[in-house]
């Protein structure tokens, strides 16, 4: 009964409600280049190659990951689009594992990680 949040994401929030002060520009190049850095770095790099040393293929390693990376943004999802907002960042993670498992290489995954950001953060700044 309630429409949900148009920004499925805090950070998204805040930025449309600072566009172009100067703080704007450290949280933007924080959310297009550091997160998806640290991200992949951790997620892809370490997690998801740690599990498939465990001996776990590639598609539930990818599948795994996809999970965790989802649920490690459940904080900053607005409590009326978390299914919605959950439910795109696991296909998001998931696809970023099987991109790494496709290519062998990490910064494919840096690379798309930090457009998704990007096309969200200039989606963000339409929203009335």
């Amino acid at each position: 009964g309630v429409e949900p949040s148009p920004l499925g994401h805090e950070t998204l929030r805040l930025m449309a409600d600072s566009t172009w002060a100067p703080s704007w520009w450290l949280m933007a190049s924080a959310a297009v280049i550091g997160a998806p850095f640290i991200e992949e770095v951790v997620y892809r790099g370490f997690l998801q190659q740690s599990i498939r040393k465990l001996g776990l293929g590639p598609i539930w390693a990818s599948i795994l990951v996809g999970g965790f990376f989802s649920l490690m943004h459940l904080s900053a999802l607005p409590m009326d689009s978390r299914i919605a907002g959950l439910s795109g960042l696991f296909v998001l993670g998931t696809g970023l594992g099987l991109l790494r498992e496709w290519t062998g290489r990490l910064d494919a995954c840096i690379l798309m990680h930090g457009i998704f950001n990007a096309f969200n953060l200039l989606l963000a700044m339409t929203v009335d």
